[in-house]
């Protein structure tokens, strides 16, 4: 049987849930990169890259979780869709020098000697 408070707390559940959801999003999407970097450090990639994934369909300026997506799927080699997410990185904090550096290392391992040259020219000016 259920008590009085823990079925008071347990009508307040959602109400508290959609609150969080409805104006604090930003909490949630911190916890998601959070959860997706400690994955990552436990070598579960797939699940890390989804809980960025989330995080960024709920916060899409989250610079963290394009940031960390950007780094994992360097590291699995997706080259063209990590330059993408350091873009992006990089539009929402132009002066953050690791996303610049990052960048530079897609394109090198893109071939675009060129453009990765340009990122390193300016991650100098940061």
């Amino acid at each position: 049987m259920v008590s009085p408070s823990r079925d008071y707390l347990a009508h307040l559940h959602m109400p508290i849930l959609n609150l969080l959801l409805c104006e604090k999003q930003f909490i949630i999407a911190d916890l998601l990169v959070s959860i997706g970097a400690h994955l990552y450090d436990q070598n579960r990639d797939e699940e890390a890259l989804e809980c960025f994934n989330k995080a960024i369909e709920i916060d899409s300026n989250h610079y963290e979780a394009w940031f960390n997506k950007g780094f994992l799927l360097l590291q699995l080699g997706n080259y063209k869709e990590a330059a993408e997410c350091f873009n992006k990185a990089i539009e929402i904090y132009p002066n953050e020098l690791f996303a610049w550096y990052y960048k530079e290392a897609a394109l090198s391992y893109l071939n675009k000697k060129e453009e990765a040259v340009e990122c390193l020219k300016e991650a100098r000016k940061k």
